[in-house]
């Protein structure tokens, strides 16, 4: 009987009912003077607990000998740790199906923390039962680095280490994992290729980043690599997780979150993916059943619940009261309360949970849609995706939907429009070239000077480089220096058709530019010289050009890492459907299953 495993919530319940009582299990009177348990006084605190708790005596006195049995346990391995430097680890199992055939494979491991991640991996395999299982080790959601030393990677004595086990006849599974870890890798290349030169990435692919309404963000060129990267690869997940291939996103997912804490607190706060970011790695421990495991998951959902009632009000109230809620939003909420509902059950917070998982439910119930309401915006021309928004942003109100649905299109042909212009200005910026301290051409003053004051538009954009982008300054020199900017302007501009120039004359590409770039851009000497030359030019000046490129521009990708990019491509290019995000179909199956085990 001292070693059944009691029912899950009436341990939770005993062990409640001791800290409120404050009785230690493993010192007198429920510990005889010889260390042995006292089976009289366990008796007596078996009877007095089951009449508070209204169980069987013999249920509860199973529990109390299981939770004394345990605290003995955790009292020796602390003085082991104490004494000795042995951390004790528990594992976590996703899969427990790739541990058949072991032979009683470990629920611990004990070992020094100054081990290397390899070591540490080893260790588990050994206590798995099997040297050729294929395991990734995750602590803290952080997956363990072989070459780092394990307490530099947060873990510590009585942490839980998850563990993503293959079994080694599983060929097929192992290899699939390889995979990823290697499209991880490719991933973040393309990622960096998106962020950091948009012209050298494959396809000539570029990365922009919107917010919610689908506007462009300006990011600082010191973050956006990291949040592009960090982006790209939780869409990765997503992927994975939409396929409910659990094991894989969390990789891809737990890269991303690395990736997001490089950035500042304040670009987090202008986009929702963090805090669904740790909706996705919470949901990922949940369907592998082991939420238990991340030790952190309460700090995230709450981090993730913060930043949704910042942007959405308590209840959703500030959405409803801005625009009304297409049920995107409420999706979110189902899910947040689902996952806090579980981790409070595993927290022995029964009450929290009910509460929670029940919130979620009543969001769930606010999604229904009136069919005739729905067909009456169908008759209008809405898209079917257009009404189920349009109704649910209105509560079901037929006249406020159809309001609602008009001024979304409004709405969104707007953002396209100034989207459109935004990329319009980019591109003539981009075609006026960089200021002496290196920043843009500022385009309102350049079509302030151009359209109200009369000046020329080469002059204009010669002017501002010069004087990086000071107005005064810059009517100064085109007033006192005309000749000298005129003639600057003609050399920027010939130096700006010089590379097709000369490749329109039939010499090589590569051959064109680096006489360009020798010539520091005077298209008629590199003309000359290619022409004295036969069309050749020294190996240095072609190495220098190489050079300057490889500084600009990350190396190219391998033909996996290629496909790791357009696998990214085709992700980010991918929406997942309204009806598939409101569908809600795993959250109602955990909410039924918890509060199953929780009433009954």
């Amino acid at each position: 009987m001292e070693n059944e495993v009691p029912n899950k919530v009436i341990v939770g319940k005993i062990r409640n009912c001791l800290k409120t009582y404050k009785v230690q299990l493993w010192v007198a009177p429920y510990i005889t003077p010889e260390g042995n348990p006292s089976d009289e006084t366990l008796q007596e605190l078996a009877v007095s607990f089951s009449g508070q708790l209204d169980l069987a005596v013999t249920d509860t006195l199973v529990t109390l000998k299981y939770l004394q049995q345990h605290s003995l346990l955790r009292l020796n391995q602390n003085k082991l740790f104490r004494t000795e430097g042995i951390a004790t680890l528990h594992l976590k199992v996703g899969d427990k199906s790739q541990l058949k055939g072991l032979k009683n494979p470990a629920e611990t491991v004990q070992t020094k923390l100054n081990v290397t991640g390899e070591r540490l991996i080893d260790v588990v395999k050994e206590q798995l039962g099997a040297q050729d299982l294929f395991v990734k080790v995750v602590c803290n959601g952080r997956v363990i680095d072989p070459n780092k030393l394990v307490n530099e990677q947060g873990v510590s004595h009585n942490k839980t280490l998850f563990c993503m086990v293959i079994h080694p006849e599983n060929q097929g599974k192992m290899q699939q994992l390889e995979n990823i870890m290697g499209s991880i890798k490719g991933t973040k290349r393309g990622a960096e290729l998106l962020a950091g030169n948009s012209s050298s990435a494959p396809q000539g692919y570029g990365a922009e980043i919107l917010d919610q309404n689908g506007r462009s963000l300006d990011i600082p060129d010191e973050e956006n690599e990291a949040l592009v990267v960090a982006l790209s690869l939780h869409k990765r997940g997503q992927a994975f997780l939409k396929k409910r291939d659990y094991k894989s996103a969390l990789l891809f997912l737990l890269e991303a979150d690395d990736e997001f804490k490089i950035c500042s607190s304040s670009l987090l706060q202008m986009v929702d993916n963090y805090a669904i970011l740790n909706l996705d790695i919470s949901w990922c421990y949940l369907a592998l059943k082991s939420l238990d495991a991340l030790s952190d998951v309460t700090e995230r959902l709450a981090k993730s619940e913060q930043f949704f009632n910042k942007s959405y009000g308590q209840n959703l109230q500030r959405l409803y009261a801005l625009k009304g809620s297409t049920g995107e939003e409420i999706a979110l909420f189902v899910r947040l309360y689902t996952l806090q509902g579980v981790a409070a059950f595993h927290n022995d917070q029964f009450q929290e949970a009910v509460e929670r998982l029940k919130k979620a439910d009543a969001y769930i119930s606010t999604l229904n849609i009136d069919d005739t309401h729905l067909t009456r915006l169908l008759e209008l021309g809405f898209e079917p995706i257009e009404s189920k928004q349009a109704l649910r942003a209105s509560n079901g109100n037929i006249q406020k939907a159809i309001d609602f649905a008009y001024k979304k299109r409004e709405e969104r042909e707007k953002i396209e429009k100034d989207e459109k212009e935004k990329a319009r200005r980019k591109k003539i910026s981009k075609k006026l070239g960089k200021c002496k301290n290196g920043s843009r051409v500022d385009l309102d003053a350049y079509y302030n000077m151009v359209n109200n004051l009369g000046f020329e538009k080469s002059l204009v954009a010669e002017a501002l480089k010069r004087h990086n982008n000071d107005i005064a300054e810059s009517i100064l020199a085109i007033q006192t220096n005309f000749e000298e900017l005129q003639e600057a302007a003609k050399v920027f501009a010939i130096n700006q058709s010089g590379y097709k120039r000369l490749t329109a004359m039939g010499y090589d590409v590569e051959a064109a530019k680096a006489a360009l770039q020798h010539f520091t851009g005077d298209v008629t000497q590199a003309m000359e010289y290619l022409l004295s030359n036969m069309g050749e030019v020294p190996t240095a000046w072609s190495d220098l050009l190489r050079e300057c490129a490889s500084a600009d521009q990350l190396p190219e990708l391998s033909m996996e890492e290629e496909q790791a990019f357009l696998d990214l491509v085709e992700a980010v290019e991918e929406e997942e459907s309204y009806d598939d995000i409101l569908g809600l179909r795993e959250e109602r199956m955990y909410i039924d299953q918890y509060l199953t085990l929780i009433q009954h």
